[in-house]
This record gives C-alpha cells, structure tokens and sequence, in this order.
C-alpha cells in the first residue's frame, strides 16, 4: 500500500517530467541527471540535479563545463544511500580535474558522496546550507585563494573522507550546526578556530583514529560530542566549559587515561560512554554530573574502585560495568538505578545495597561472587550464570520474569519461584538436587 507521501511524491516527478525536455528545472530521475552531466545539456532552467549512485547502470563521467550553462543551479545531490557508509559503488561518477567553477551563487544544497577528486572546483558558497561530501577523496578541501564565505552554512558531513588531512577553514561558518567528520582517519588535530563557531551542537568525530590534539578549542555550545575510537590521551579541564553537553561518547579511545576533574556542575549532561579507555579512576567530584542518566564504563582493564560519590547521582538509570576485570567492589549505589550490568567482573566478591529501582541485574561470569544481597521487589531480570562461588540466593521477588543461572556449580538450592517467572535456565548446575514449587 502506497502512503501518501509516497503519493505526493510521484505527482511531483510526473509534474516535474511533464515539462518540456529544455525547460525541466528539477532532474530527479538517473538518466536524465546522467544525460546532463555527460553530454553537457544543462540550461539556466534547471535549478535541482539529483542522482542515485547506488543505482548507476555505468560509469558517468562528467564534461568539463557541465555546469557552465546551469546559472540557477540550487541544488546538487549526487548521494549514496544503499549501504552507506560500507556499501560499494559497482560504477562511479568521475570528475575531470580542470573542472569549469560552479557559476551559480544560488546553490544551498551540495551533496557529492564519493566525490573523486583531491581539492573542490572553485564555487561560490555563500548561500549554500548544507555540504555532504561522504567518502570523498578531498585531501585539503579547497586551494588557498578560494575564499569561504560560509555564512549559511548549516551542515558540513565529511564522514570517511580518509584522505582530510586538514580541516577547511570554517571561521566564517558562524551559523554552523552539524558538523560530521566521522572515520576521518588521517586528520591528527582540531584547529583554533573552531572556539569561533557559536553555534556548533553537534561534532562527530568517531573513529578518527589519529585524532590527539584540540579538543580545548571546542565551542561552549556542543550539545553531542563523539569522540569513539580516537587517539586521545586525555580530555582538558576545559572540556567542562561546554555547559550544554548533553552526550559525551569516549568508547574505544584505548590510549584515554586521564579523567579530570569535574570543576563546576554540568546540568545538562545525561549519558557519558566510557567503553573500552583505560581510565584509572573516576574524579570523586563526578558528583557534579547532575542530570546523567547513563554511564557505561564496560571493558576497562584497569579501573579498580568507583568514588563513593557515585551514589549522589540522583538521575543515573543505567550503570554499565560489564568486562571491568580490575574492579574490586563497588560503592553506594544509586537510588534511583535501574539497570545494573556487572557481567564478567571477576574479583567483585560482593555487592553493596541494592536499590528499591532496579528493575535488570546481569551478573554473569562473576567467578569470585559469593553472595548476593535482597533482592528489589520490582527487580523483572537477573543473570547469574557461570557465578561458581555462588550457593544460594536471596528470596526472589515476585516481579521477577527470568532468571539465568546456568552453570553455577556451586548452588545447591533455589528459593521459591515466582509465578509469573517466564524464563528459568539452570543447565548444569550439577549440586542443585530439586526445584522448589511455584
């Protein structure tokens, strides 16, 4: 069944298509896109080009002043959605160096997936909005002489142009929202400038695999910063100043040791991804974290104890432990947690209070956990297994709906279990003799 978007949307290319060949303002179907571009038909009509190079039949190549005739030119969208950002291009669009500029001043939206050259033609950009150019082959972005004038600029994503080995100048790109340079891999640092966009809320920088340096020339107005996978080795005191900072992903930045002092209260910030760094400790001033909600810390080596501090965070939901093979115990919980992963905590021998909230609790693989305190009454899922010190369990609570605890050979009994219990695994619990009764 159509939807009507879908409808609507067909009306508006067969509108589109039933204007005269020469007068067509919009091209959105392939063939007529790929006739423009190669055999140099564009007119002062057109005003949108869009081409699907997931489904190209053959290779395009561009002529040399394709764009020459196109004064109107508004918007330019040459995308690759199927797969993105790992799916192949079976044919390609090329671009002959030398290329005639982009004479129309008018264009907003510039999209070029997999665009094939090392520096931008020459264009005039200052009424363009967005800029996508993913899996590009830009090394440097555009010559020196080019000038940016970016004031509308919304929206820059360069993500896996592996080749970027600097950053364009964006120091007139005042009006910048979005700036996405995700798997960027030859990038090493942020530039100075980048303290003058004000209005910046979202950087993605995920695996940037080189990236060190220059993260204290951050604008105080990022909203979402990822850094995933990053060369980072520790994060400036300033990176308190973001005051708005809602998401702070650090996950897989494996040289990140260092977690600084939290100076002031960050009212904003709810979710902080700390998998797989090598912290060595949590700052007891983490009380200052407010608002946040989640905290995953998963796969640490190193990390031993969490501050005490921790149970001040009021808000925190989701506390993530799993893999932290170092840790020996933890601190006042939380009361208002509800999810609880310590699954493959080795040396955790116990467990602090619980709180009244928890509602998910996967402890699996805590081969050095010997006991566990009550249960929550609302807790609805617990995992257990492979905890081989472990010979028996609190009383469950009746809200509990599974229960894992395969392979605990050291438990003998069970207590009663709950009615409404949907999951039971017990396989190999060898010195478990009988079931208890519902």
């Amino acid at each position: 069944m159509l939807r009507m978007h879908d409808l609507l949307r067909q009306m508006a290319r067969a509108i589109v298509c039933d204007e005269t060949k020469d007068n067509r303002s919009r091209l959105c179907i392939n063939k007529d896109s790929c006739h423009v571009l190669e055999r140099n038909t564009g007119t002062s009509a057109i005003e949108g080009i869009s081409l699907d190079l997931s489904q190209l039949r053959k290779d395009v190549k561009v002529t040399r002043t394709a764009f020459s005739k196109m004064f109107n030119l508004r918007l330019l969208k040459l995308h690759l959605d199927n797969g993105y950002p790992n799916g192949e291009c079976n044919f390609r669009v090329s671009l002959p160096d030398g290329v005639e500029p982009f004479v129309s001043d008018d264009l907003k939206y510039f999209q070029w997936d997999t665009y094939p050259l090392k520096y931008l033609p020459y264009f005039n950009p200052e009424n363009l909005v967005q800029l996508i150019m993913r899996r590009s082959q830009l090394e440097l972005f555009c010559n020196e002489d080019q000038p940016l004038e970016l004031v509308k600029l919304k929206k820059i994503d360069l993500s896996y142009s592996e080749h970027l080995m600097q950053i364009p100048n964006l120091s007139r790109a005042i009006n910048l929202e979005v700036l996405n340079l995700q798997g960027c891999s030859s990038l090493v640092q942020l530039p100075s400038f980048f303290q003058n966009l004000g209005k910046l809320q979202f950087l993605h920088l995920h695996d940037c695999y080189n990236l060190k340096d220059g993260l204290e020339n951050l604008p105080i107005s990022v909203i979402e910063l990822y850094l995933s996978g990053t060369a980072i080795k520790s994060l400036p005191e300033s990176i308190w100043k973001l005051k708005y900072l809602e998401r702070l992903n650090l996950a897989g930045c494996r040289n990140l040791r260092k977690f600084p002092e939290i100076s002031g209260r960050m009212e904003f910030l709810v979710e902080i991804k700390l998998y797989g760094t090598e912290i060595e400790e949590l700052p007891k001033s983490i009380d200052n974290l407010t608002r946040l909600e989640t905290l995953c810390l998963a796969c640490n080596k190193i990390i031993k104890f969490l501050p005490n501090s921790l149970c001040k965070l009021l808000h925190l939901q989701e506390l993530y432990l799993r893999e932290c093979s170092s840790l020996e115990e933890l601190p006042p919980l939380p009361r208002g947690l509800r999810k609880l992963d310590i699954g493959k905590c080795e040396r955790l021998k116990s467990l602090p209070e619980l709180p009244s909230s928890l509602e998910d609790l996967w402890a699996e693989e805590c081969s050095s956990l010997e006991e566990l305190p009550p249960l929550p009454r609302g807790l609805r899922k617990l995992d257990i297994g492979k905890c081989e010190r472990l010979k028996s369990l609190p009383e469950l609570p009746s809200s509990l709906e599974d229960l894992w605890a395969e392979e605990c050979s050291s438990l003998e009994e069970l207590p009663p279990l709950p009615h409404d219990l949907g999951t039971l695994n017990i396989v190999k619990c060898e010195r478990l003799k009988s079931l208890p009764f519902f």
